[in-house]
């Protein structure tokens, strides 16, 4: 025995079944039984698979948000720049990297004739 008061019947027309846990289509807002929901089972002209998978910071393992037209790698580059809390990316921030380098120069003077060595220091620096 039916019962046509409870539950709903399927929108896809090759099914017609009485579901009485109907699931309604985020895409096109019809009711469908438990076979037909998905989006690619009813071929629904609105709905797509919507990607739900948010990057994860590979320093500190905290998701970082990304809105539908982003890019999820510049996301992931702006959080570790700014709010990024692990121990590599607090470490680097800011620091300036400097290194010396001696050159032994010969130098004569042609006047006296007696040999001389310049030192030059060169430093080079960048900013992390």
């Amino acid at each position: 025995m039916e019962f046509p008061e409870l539950g709903d019947q399927c929108s896809a027309s090759f099914c017609r079944t009485l579901d009485f846990l109907p699931v309604q289509c985020s895409g096109c807002q019809k009711v469908f039984c438990k076979d037909h929901y998905r989006f690619e089972s009813h071929s629904c002209p609105v709905g797509n698979p919507k990607n739900r998978q948010v990057p994860v910071c590979p320093l500190c393992g905290v998701p970082v948000p990304t809105g539908p037209n982003e890019s999820a790698d510049l996301k992931v580059g702006q959080h570790i720049d700014e709010a990024c809390q692990s121990q590599p990316s607090r470490a680097l921030k800011g620091k300036v990297i400097s290194a010396k380098s001696t050159v032994f120069t010969p130098f004569n003077f042609y006047d006296v004739h007696i040999p001389y060595v310049i030192e030059i220091i060169r430093f080079v620096s960048c900013m992390i």
